[in-house]
C-alpha cells in the first residue's frame, strides 16, 4: 500500500520538477532578452548623437 503510494507521490514531484524546470529556464530566457535589449539601446542612443556631431567640430573643442 506505502509503495503504491511513494510510486505515484514521486511520479507527481518528478512531473512538477520538469515543469517548475522549464518555468525557470522560459524566466531566465525572458530576463537575457531584456537586459539585451536595454544594453543595445544604452549603446545605440549615444553612437546615434555622436554620429550627428561633425569630427572637426569635436575635435576642436577638445
Amino acid at each position: 500500500m506505502f509503495t503504491d503510494l511513494f510510486f505515484r507521490l514521486r511520479s507527481l514531484f518528478r512531473r512538477n520538477a520538469v515543469e517548475a524546470e522549464l518555468d525557470a529556464i522560459a524566466t531566465f530566457s525572458i530576463a537575457a532578452g531584456i537586459l539585451r535589449s536595454a544594453a543595445l539601446l544604452a549603446s545605440y542612443l549615444p553612437a546615434r548623437r555622436a554620429m550627428r556631431v561633425d569630427p572637426l567640430i569635436a575635435l576642436r573643442h577638445e
